[in-house]
């Protein structure tokens, strides 16, 4: 009988079961409505690429939350971000059809591409045990499972930065043997980080600390490069949103002076205290402790083989990502108070460096127990990973529209908003009266501009009186619905059951 192979040369075995977890954690989620309370960015980015569909790409500058009639208004264009991933987007609505699953699955993919392109880099560092452990340190954490899912930049930002990294470390071992005339490294690298600067902020951030670096590596021309990519689709940005909207820097220098505050967008002043309580607990909630003890293990372990180059490479990528973060966090207070996947980055330097303490403490114990070190660290990481998906599933939160005792149905946003989208044509103006904040959900499922928290009757006077396509959807169990029902004409209400929750659709435009 043949002995088995040890774990150390069985890297594709095991190196598949962290993609295959995460692969099964995007399939239950594909499917899911946009009714999670941090779904709010799928439903912003999936109607900005709506109105690109239907609207065309025009300067390429998204309007994520303008849901009305075409012509889109100058001042509707959401100018703060690099619009790469609604553009995507777009394009997957084109190829697809306008479907949660289809916009679910740009992030979803960007997330498995992810793990074997940190294995690739962790193992032609460290070794492929140390890759292994590292992709399933990766994987098991709550902020991958939850935001690295999320129709958002981060997952996306994240597989450029991986694909630009993969790419640099070729190219700068193929530099160094004298091996130029093979392009393939420089181009993944400089196409990696193209793609991560038109995503999101922090890939300018990242991409202008690896170019300072190379330059003074001496490796000019590297770094000279992404200097000059990161001037180029920066003015590329700043020319779209201007053409998009006369008013698009002015307005982009306010949200950048907002998110540098120390207050919401209104006016209510973050106590240092309160921001530093959120996000210690946000770091401790979609990272979990043992994973920040391993990474200061993995820490320690960098520093002592700092002279060995690919060691050094990778602590200094780990750095990187730590240093950008925790800069972005503490500088950008308005922002890291807001979102708390704004330490989304720091997941991979702790999966590097807790994967690296655990190779390193698997491979002393089997020189002394033969493979009970291996077995150990897989035992260790299967135990995170099903601790990591149930954190994830507490982190899930249904986004309710109504203050109520009675219960919300899951998908209540959904059939509301598909209700108001047959009852009302696409140019009129939705009122109702219950206030549901920072939720447009119910206006992605309605494609239509709703005008929410109008309580008393004196709003719905005057929308009777007011030209246009009007119409209201009213809750009935609000303590003011009675006087808003009161004002308007019985003929043109229709009540709606929804389990438990009784409603009023009021179209002006049905006959008395």
């Amino acid at each position: 009988m043949k002995r088995p192979l040890p774990f150390s040369l069985q890297p594709l075995a095991f190196s598949i079961l962290p993609l295959l977890f995460l692969l099964s954690r995007c399939l239950l989620r594909l499917t899911s409505p946009f009714t999670d309370v941090v779904d709010f960015n799928a439903a912003v980015w999936s109607q900005a690429a709506h109105n690109f569909l239907r609207a065309g790409l025009g300067a390429g500058v998204p309007a994520g939350f303008y849901f009305g009639p075409l012509p889109i208004p100058a001042d509707s264009y959401y100018v703060h971000h690099p619009s790469l991933l609604p553009l995507v987007l777009a394009g997957a609505f084109r190829l697809l059809g306008e479907h949660e699953w289809v916009a679910r699955l740009i992030p979803a993919i960007s997330s498995l591409i992810s793990v074997p392109l940190l294995w690739v880099i962790v193992r032609d560092c460290r070794g492929p045990r140390a890759a292994t452990f590292a992709a399933a340190l990766f994987v098991a954490m709550p902020m991958e499972l939850h935001y690295g899912l999320m129709v958002n930049f981060e997952p996306c930002t994240l597989a450029a930065l991986l694909c630009g990294l993969l790419g640099q470390l070729r190219w700068e071992r193929e530099e160094d043997a004298a091996r130029e005339q093979n392009p393939a490294g420089f181009t993944l690298m400089v196409g990696g980080y193209f793609l991560a600067l038109c995503s999101a902020w922090l890939g300018y951030f990242f991409v202008v600390a690896i170019a300072t670096h190379l330059l003074f590596a001496g490796r000019r021309r590297g770094g000279g490069l992404l200097i000059v990519l990161a001037l180029l689709s920066g003015a590329i940005f700043l020319f779209q949103i201007r053409l998009a909207s006369p008013a698009a820097w002015n307005n982009l220098s306010h949200a950048f002076l907002l998110r540098l505050g120390h207050s919401t967008a209104s006016g209510e002043h973050i106590p240092f205290g309160a921001w530093a309580v959120r996000v210690l607990e946000s770091l401790f909630t979609h990272i979990l402790w043992p994973s920040w003890l391993l990474a200061l293990g993995g820490v320690f372990l960098l520093i002592r083989g700092r002279h060995h180059p690919p060691t050094a490479w990778l602590a200094r990528v780990c750095l990187i990502f730590f240093a950008m973060d925790a800069f972005y966090i503490g500088a950008f207070r308005n922002a890291s108070y807001i979102h708390n996947y704004s330490a989304f980055y720091f997941i991979l330097p702790v999966a590097i460096c807790g994967g690296i303490a655990l190779d390193a403490a698997a491979a002393w114990l089997d020189l002394r127990l033969r493979l009970a070190g291996s077995i150990a660290a897989l035992i260790l990481c299967i135990f995170l990973c099903v601790t990591g998906w149930r954190a994830a599933d507490r982190l899930l939160g249904q986004a309710y529209l109504l203050e109520t005792d009675d219960p919300e149905p899951d998908d209540l946003i959904v059939q509301l908003g598909r209700l108001i989208r047959t009852e009302f044509p696409p140019d009129a103006t939705v009122f109702t009266n219950f206030d549901y904040g920072y939720t447009p959900q119910l206006s992605y499922y309605a494609q239509r501009r709703i005008l929410n928290n109008l309580t008393y009757d004196i709003y719905w006077q005057d929308a009777v009186k007011a030209p246009g396509h009007l119409g209201g959807l009213i809750w009935a169990g609000d303590p003011d619905a009675r006087e808003v029902l009161a004002v308007l004409n019985p003929a043109t209400l229709r009540p709606i059951q929804i389990e438990a929750l009784k409603f009023y659709i009021w179209n002006p435009a049905s006959p008395p």
